[in-house]
């Protein structure tokens, strides 16, 4: 079986047939996340892939995690099926070490048992753009911004009036619907736009049902809504609101805590996500703006299940910050602000709310040397319980000709431990405490090297890059082992690792023909050089399209594969994934979708006795006007 796929990824990749969306960096992209000012990505000098609402509109994603699977260094472990708990990983490190925003506003859960984002209720129905940036920038998004930035934005408003419903059915009893309206009013002064997106389906158990009895449906719905709302109030400055809701229920099976025998029962969890940003922009002058904003996410998740207790967690977090922009000149600019943050923390054992407020302060300088273009940040933040911090980054991107241009990006992290690290309790834990008041601050040192090659006229664009990055007292669950698998947050004391390759290869066949390849190659250890259990060494991934001479034909093709994963040192299961979409132009304002998810019908698991969706069909429709 694995020859079969590593023949059928081969041929995928020789054949280039397909298209596939700009994955790759582009010379003239325009990238936000890295220096929080809107720079040519060749001015950067760090790894940075764009997705565009046309590249999520080709690949028919319903998910936000199957959207950035088929980016390099990217992993996304769920524990079975859709809405089951997930675990993103960026070049070796989870997710606590990814920074996730929408809209500004950093979706990290203060609830969540690491602090991360889970990204496993994320539809993206309503989103415009994706950045992905790849390295260390704690500079301008705080201490979990060690592997990289996930910086999503969502459909503008304003603009002409449009109005867009899309209905989705398919396999598991899947049941979609998207509505969106957006336009101007008040002489055009204020743009809105406003989006609801529905989404039920009922997939197999989530144990393996390979071989058993394990037959019971696991149902999950969603629920999303958003509105975002600019006003201008003047010529120079203007006012923006953006909210969004997103209401879940992913029913799992579950364990009998008396002896850990499987039930293929009723078990899971009810998720509530809000999100308000506030923010004022105005141009003090011609060289020198200035941005205001306040944010609030709260993350509601209560437990439910047929045998033993159940848990509540609320996180809640409000920053407000300040920043100034002012350029220098045309090739330069300072970008400086300052922070307030508050995270809260209540949950079912807590006495009491829990809490930490963290001030910072940073500034970016970004300027041309010859024909280098440098990026030098740096950042002082002060936690109420840890004390003071210092980190920074340094980008460099140097073209040494036409048609290769080098980068290097080098910086520090700093992460202090989630409330739940140390105040956290569950009847699992010792003494039913999980967190460990005890624990130090991760804190740690990254270095990226990468090279781009794009020969004018050549029919291929190749992007080659290095990582290494040591992270001291990384903060893990230990647990005693049988019987009763109890444990608590602890450091790793010492320096654990990850380094690693990643290349990404675009090959332009036509106007109407493209391949993109990716590989990584990741050897992440902890702290007593052992590998560091479900991160996968090695990634290839296909992404492809094709789009007709009339535009109105496109075929999205992609396929995946995970290899040399480990975990209790024991080497698990390679699996190969392909899918495809269809779409259809009847006219300019109705289009046919089909799409195809592990057409091959793999059997595979991403987490020990755990199910993931086998092959499914969905068609669906859309009208807009």
């Amino acid at each position: 079986m694995k020859n079969i796929q590593l023949s059928a990824l081969a041929g995928l990749c020789l054949s280039a047939s397909l298209m596939a969306p700009a994955l790759a960096q582009e010379v003239d992209e325009i990238i936000v996340s890295a220096t929080g000012i809107p720079t040519p990505v060749a001015q950067i000098g760090a790894s940075v892939d764009v997705l565009t609402a046309e590249d999520l509109e080709n690949q028919q994603v319903i998910y936000l995690q199957d959207a950035l699977r088929g980016l390099k260094g990217i992993t996304f472990d769920q524990e079975g099926t859709i809405g089951g708990i997930g675990n993103l990983r960026m070049r070796g490190l989870d997710r606590q070490n990814i920074v996730v925003f929408i809209d500004g506003v950093n979706v990290a859960d203060a609830a969540d048992v690491q602090g991360g984002a889970e990204i496993a209720n994320l539809l993206v129905g309503d989103i415009e753009r994706i950045e992905v940036m790849r390295g260390p920038n704690s500079v301008l998004y705080g201490s979990n911004a060690v592997a990289g930035v996930i910086d999503i934005r969502t459909k503008s408003a304003g603009g002409s009036p449009r109005q867009s419903l899309s209905v989705t059915a398919g396999a598991n009893e899947l049941a979609q619907m998207k509505l969106s309206k957006s336009g101007e009013t008040a002489s055009g002064r204020v743009g809105y736009h406003v989006s609801l997106q529905s989404l039920e389906v009922s997939s197999p158990s989530e144990f393996d049902e390979e071989d058993t009895d394990y037959s019971e449906n696991e149902d999950y719905e969603n629920t999303t809504a958003s509105g975002k709302m600019d006003v201008k109030l003047s010529d120079f400055t203007s006012l923006s609101l953006h909210l969004r809701s997103a209401v879940s229920s992913a029913d799992t099976d579950g364990y009998d805590p008396n002896n850990f025998a499987k039930i293929d029962g009723h078990f899971g969890t009810e998720t509530m996500q809000n999100l308000i940003r506030v923010s004022v922009d105005s141009e003090i002058s011609d060289d020198l703006s200035l941005d205001l904003s306040h944010s609030f996410l709260g993350n509601y998740r209560d437990g439910f299940a047929e045998v033993g207790s159940t848990y509540w967690y609320d996180g809640e977090r409000e920053t407000s910050l300040v920043r100034a922009k002012y350029a220098l000149s045309d090739d330069g600019y300072l970008h400086i602000g300052a922070e307030q943050k508050k995270e809260t923390l209540l949950q079912a054992g807590l006495d009491s709310e829990v809490e930490a407020q963290t001030q910072a302060a940073f500034g970016v300088w970004h300027t041309k040397v010859g024909s280098a273009h440098a990026t030098l940040g740096l950042r002082h933040d002060d936690h109420e319980t840890f004390g003071s911090n210092a980190s920074w980054r340094f980008g460099l991107s140097l073209p040494l000709a036409n048609y290769l241009t080098t980068r290097a990006n080098a910086g520090t992290g700093y992460r202090a431990p989630s409330l739940y690290e140390l105040f956290g309790r569950d009847e699992t834990c010792l003494n039913d405490l999980c967190g460990n008041i005890e624990l130090e601050p991760e804190e740690s040192e990254s270095v990226e090297l990468g090279i781009f090659i794009e020969p004018d006229g050549a029919p291929f664009a190749l992007d080659i890059g290095y990582f290494d990055i040591e992270t001291e007292n990384r903060i893990f669950y230990k647990n005693i082992g049988a019987p009763t698998y109890e444990g608590d947050y602890q450091n790793d004391v010492g320096q654990s690792t990850s380094t690693g390759t990643e290349m990404s290869l675009v090959l332009k066949v036509s106007q109407t023909l493209k391949a993109d390849i990716s590989y990584s190659r990741i050897n992440s250890k902890d702290a007593s050089d052992g590998i560091k259990d479900n991160q996968p060494r090695r990634l290839w991934s296909f992404e492809g399209l094709y789009v007709g001479a009339d535009k109105k034909t496109t075929v999205s093709v992609n396929a995946r594969q995970v290899t040399d994963r480990y975990r209790s040192e024991i080497r698990q299961e390679d699996y190969f994934v392909m899918g495809f979409a269809y779409g259809y132009l009847f006219t300019d304002a109705v289009k046919l979708s089909v799409t195809g998810d592990n057409i091959l019908d793999e059997h595979y698991q991403t987490v020990p006795g755990k199910s993931t969706p086998r092959r499914t069909f969905n068609i669906g429709l859309t009208a807009s006007f």
